[in-house]
């Protein structure tokens, strides 16, 4: 990849880049960009914690076995109940 690749913007993401510059936060837009790509890696990180959980507990849920009728609500309810 080139070291300065060339993006295209829209013209809301370009006024947002310039705020951004203009806020005094950032000193131009590779910083702007680089914030952007940072939180996007953070959030792709997440997502595969995520699936990557949700994949071990449907696995977990295939090797415990033959479902089980579950109990009515009311019986659940009524048990409750007594508990409390």
């Amino acid at each position: 990849m080139s070291r300065n690749p060339s993006i295209s913007m829209t013209e809301h993401q370009q006024a947002f880049v310039e705020r951004m510059i203009s806020s005094g936060r950032y000193h131009g837009v590779s910083e702007v960009v680089r914030a952007g790509l940072r939180l996007l890696e953070a959030h792709e990180e997440r997502q595969v914690a995520a699936l990557g959980g949700l994949q071990d507990l449907v696995q977990q849920a295939y090797e415990s076995g033959e479902p089980e009728p579950l109990e009515s609500l009311d019986d659940i309810i009524a048990e409750a109940e007594r508990k409390a």
